[in-house]
């Protein structure tokens, strides 16, 4: 009888934990080992959660100058950048060390994402307020930016300040810059002092290295170059960041040109060698060693040097001057057929690309700059032949040194409006964060706890429902009125046991939500897509159209042009609708997490069902019910410190979200006075995109006629030399027959003894 009672027990167990009804399998435990649990488990949240918090309160200018620093070692400049920016703006950081170092990171990153404007600003502070060696550091830096913008009058304005450092105990980086900046004027002599004075364990050392023997090549010093450059790659273990490993490639390259100017050969060959595949200078090695052969006059191991790179590039438009080479060597070795099928495989790619760029020119003449301003646009951010050049032509493009530094203000320009763009919407972004409820998501470390105690909370909750079943199990005497009690505390646990109560159940609901909307977000991505598509194709059929009729009969307004505005006028009111749902998308999976619509309903379920406990738990006292009076006593001092812990990780996040809001307003008020200063310099500069590609255009169009008269001439030699081998081979057959006929002659005479 025992032993079936037990399993009645255990059936009747088993189907109220599938029901629901009980609290969790832990209500086996004694209801002193749960308490005693829980409390350790609330201690934990104190030390895990708010000491460390409260700790970083107080150290946060050093924790976020470590993170900012990890960031920028790890060449990741743009996340360093937003962090370090957080640092500087920090009025507790000012008149502080880190506050000087984090000055240096932010402006050195910026610098390397060509923010040139916003390093210039931080590094000038820097100048101002750093000890000795910092604002040389920043000096140093400024030079840069001053290169690197050509900005000839500004680079002297920093000299000036760094001339009086440079004469006592300067900085390696100062010195490195100014040798740059000596160089670049042609300062050869001032260049390389301050070049040697470069250390040889700091990491500038290798590129002071390489320009010192740049300047010996200049002067004619052949010999003390090759040892510099010696020196370079002898060193090429130690070279592990990507600068100096380019440095070494470069010098290996200048060792074999060395050696190819003296006329050892075999010692070009052998640095060529040495470039890797994966070197940027490894194409300009492998030709210049086919050229080694050509001088040597072994064409036919030219030819198969040759053949490698036209392996590793075997489209005619990548490798054209590879292609044309290989047509002169077959003709040189007599393969004539090859060479005329080379030849032609240049002009079957090219000669196509010449007669549509000719087009072009013809039909433009001299609005060639405002017909592609107009197929640009606005949007510059990254100049890209490919939008104004036939395909294949925007692969063969290349720029010199004048249209380099125009696309780089054109890109720089866009680029500047992109980010000022970017940085409103990560405003807004920020401020509907920062709004939320669910803004302690902001911290993961306060979110870790917030979820943990939570959970705590949870268990606290349904540990009360299970000590009303314990009491009530001991009352004998129970009347309706209690089992409305129960059946209304019942019905609402069992909404509360489904809720998600542990920190794990809780990410995988936000987890699912945020799925959810990512796949609207990746279905609104391909609409956007959809309607670039249909804009590109509406904007082509426009300018077919008026390439084929001419503009002025265009204007006239016909038909067809008419419904071309009109569907381009419905795909960017499409666009802008789209824009807006990917906004509404953005800002709901901003809003996801603790204490969102969902954790807010589950708050509204929790209350409800202590009500519901509490109003059980008063009948069961009024009719004396044996209640452990300990336990509940603890477990009222649980709930007060959980509230405590909630109250004191909410202000911490509401000081620290302050702050943010504080910095977010400030940035919004820069991003307008930066938009207002870009206005006036894009007005300015607003057809030299338009400028840029037409130069661009001509240069490319010119490097095409040039290939092609390269083919041509090409195809002209191998039917000259052909024509030359054949006219040879007819003469010396002549001059055989002519022998062969006097020798007759001759035996003839001596047979008739004339």
């Amino acid at each position: 009888m025992g032993v079936q009672r037990t399993r009645l027990k255990s059936i009747i167990w088993a189907g109220a934990v599938l029901s629901g009804i009980a609290p969790s399998v832990a209500a086996a435990e004694p209801p002193q080992a749960v308490f005693k649990r829980l409390a350790e488990g609330v201690q934990a949240l104190e030390k895990d959660y708010l000491a460390p918090a409260l700790l970083e309160k107080r150290m946060q200018v050093t924790v976020r100058l470590n993170d900012g620093r990890l960031l920028y070692q790890t060449r990741d400049y743009e996340r360093a950048a937003m962090v370090l920016l957080d640092v500087v703006e920090n009025p507790e950081a000012k008149g502080q060390p880190v506050y000087r170092e984090a000055l240096y990171y932010l402006g050195d990153a910026l610098f390397r994402i060509r923010n040139f404007r916003g390093a210039m600003a931080h590094l000038e502070e820097l100048v101002r307020v750093g000890s000795g060696a910092e604002r040389q550091r920043a000096l140093g830096r400024l030079v840069e930016v001053a290169l690197a913008t050509h900005d000839l009058a500004l680079a002297d304005r920093y000299l000036t300040q760094a001339q009086s450092l440079l004469s006592a105990a300067p900085e390696p980086g100062l010195l490195y810059a100014v040798g740059k900046y000596r160089y670049e004027l042609g300062q050869l002599d001032e260049a390389t002092a301050l070049f040697e004075r470069v250390p040889a364990d700091h990491a500038l050392s290798r590129r002071a290295l390489y320009f010192a023997a740049v300047v010996k090549v200049r002067r004619g010093e052949l010999a003390q170059a090759e040892t510099l450059f010696q020196d370079l790659v002898s060193g090429a273990a130690q070279a592990t960041d990507p600068a100096d490993q380019r440095v070494v490639d470069l010098a290996r390259l200048a060792l074999g040109r060395l050696a190819y100017e003296r006329g050892d050969l075999a010692q070009a060959v052998g640095a060529y060698a040495q470039v890797p595949q994966t070197s940027k200078v490894f194409d300009a090695s492998l030709i210049e060693t086919v050229w080694i052969e050509i001088k040597r006059q072994d064409f036919d191991r030219a030819l198969r040097k040759l053949e490698v790179q036209l392996i590793v590039k075997p489209d005619v438009v990548d490798g054209a001057d590879a292609r044309l080479l290989q047509g002169k060597l077959l003709m040189m070795l007599g393969r004539y057929g090859e060479a005329s099928r080379a030849f032609e495989q240049v002009l079957v790619e090219f000669g196509p690309l010449k007669s549509e760029m000719r087009l072009t020119l013809s039909k433009q003449g001299s609005r060639l700059e405002a017909f592609l301003n107009e197929k640009i646009g606005s949007d510059l951010t990254s100049f890209d032949p490919s939008r104004f050049l036939p395909p294949k032509a925007a692969r063969f493009s290349g720029t010199d040194d004048e249209t380099n530094r125009a696309v780089n203000l054109v890109t720089d320009l866009a680029l500047q409006r992109r980010d000022l763009d970017e940085a409103e919407r990560m405003a807004d972004q920020l401020k509907t964060a920062l709004e939320a409820g669910s803004r302690v998501k902001i911290f993961p470390k306060l979110q870790e706890g917030w979820l943990r105690a939570l959970e705590i909370q949870h268990q606290v909750a349904l540990e009360r429902g299970r000590l009303n079943d314990d009491a009530a199990g001991k009352l004998s005497a129970k009347n309706d009125a209690y089992k409305a009690l129960r059946q209304d505390r019942m019905k609402w646990q069992r909404r509360y046991t489904a809720m998600p109560r542990t920190a794990v159940e809780m990410r995988a609901r936000t987890a699912r939500v945020d799925d959810e909307m990512a796949r609207l977000d990746q279905e609104a991505f391909r609409l956007s897509v959809e309607l670039q598509g249909i804009d590109a194709q509406l904007t082509a059929i426009d300018r077919y159209v008026k390439d084929t009729v001419g503009e002025e009969i265009a204007a006239l307004g016909m038909p067809a042009l008419r419904q071309v505005e009109q569907e381009r006028g419905l795909a960017k009111a499409l666009k802008v609708e789209l824009e807006a749902l990917v906004r509404a998308v953005e800002a709901e999976r901003i809003r996801l997490g603790v204490n969102d619509d969902s954790s807010n309903e589950d708050g509204r379920t929790r209350a409800a069902f202590l009500d519901a406990v509490r109003s059980e738990a008063r009948w069961l006292t009024a009719n004396g019910a044996p209640f452990q009076g300990d336990i509940l006593a603890g477990l009222d001092d649980l709930d007060v410190r959980l509230n405590a812990f909630f109250a004191k990780a909410g202000q911490l996040v509401d000081d620290r979200v302050t702050r943010i809001k504080a910095q977010v307003d400030r940035e919004r008020m820069n991003v307008e006075t930066y938009r207002r200063e870009l206005q006036a310099v894009s007005s300015r500069s607003e057809n030299l995109g338009g400028t840029v590609a037409a130069r661009a255009f001509r240069q490319v169009y010119e490097r095409i006629h040039q290939v092609v008269l390269e083919a041509d001439v090409g195809l002209i030699d191998v039917a000259w030399k052909q024509k030359q081998d054949q006219s040879g081979e007819i003469s010396r057959m002549l001059e055989r027959q002519q022998i062969d006929l006097e020798n007759v002659d001759r035996s003839f005479r001596e047979v008739s003894l004339e």
